[in-house]
């Protein structure tokens, strides 16, 4: 009867992350009148972010951003120079790019990382687009998705991505966000900036360690 401003935001960036797949929350209100009268309001959450590439519904394209598209609308030179490196650096490090409507995220290849969607461990965020992190969140994010499920087997990938949260933890220009999805640090695009020789090596230095785990 009532979807959390927190479940809105996790759908959102489900969203966001699965171009081809459709996530929706239905809240369904329950109005009385009299003794016997009873209207029910529903109210579908997950369809904007479909709504930005098409129709919107179910069966509507989703916008798909690309890097071109992902800088130009950053519309901040600054802010542009500093996805550029970051996303460049990835890529040169052996990481991949997954693009939403109006986010991308570093993603990592690893052996002990066996599920469907991939490892995440970095994003960044259009501005007035900043997935599901509370409010006052910022557009670069470092961190890690949520490890449930994992077994002994993969206790150096759980040891690894610890470490690589931590790394941001005496860092003064990063806001540490805990969600219920995984722990990450977040900060603006002026703060990268500002760190931009820090941030690359350690992106280095966790892409480079996700891909020499073994299963």
């Amino acid at each position: 009867d009532a979807i959390p401003d927190e479940l809105a935001r996790i759908v959102e960036f489900l969203n966001e992350q699965m171009p081809n797949i459709e996530v929706l929350a239905v809240e369904i209100k329950q109005f009385r009148g009299g003794e016997s009268a009873q209207t029910l309001v529903p109210r579908v959450i997950g369809r904007v972010a479909g709504a930005r590439g098409g129709s919107g519904g179910a069966s509507g394209s989703r916008r798909k951003l690309n890097r071109e598209a992902f800088l130009e609308e950053l519309g901040d030179d600054a802010a542009r120079s500093v996805a550029d490196r970051i996303l460049s650096w990835a890529e040169e490090c052996g990481a991949e790019l997954n693009w939403g409507a109006s986010s991308v995220a570093v993603c990592v290849s690893c052996a002990a990382w066996t599920h469907t969607s991939p490892l995440r461990i970095a994003w960044l965020f259009l501005p007035g687009r900043k997935g599901p992190v509370p409010r006052g969140g910022k557009n670069v994010t470092f961190g890690m998705t949520a490890l449930d499920g994992l077994d002994s087997s993969t206790e150096d990938l759980r040891d690894t991505l610890n470490e690589w949260v931590e790394e941001f933890r005496a860092d003064e220009f990063a806001e540490f966000l805990d969600m219920p999805y995984g722990k990450a640090w977040t900060m603006t695009y002026e703060d990268a900036a500002a760190h931009i020789p820090t941030l690359t090596e350690r992106l280095r230095g966790i892409i480079t360690r996700l891909r020499s785990i073994e299963r």
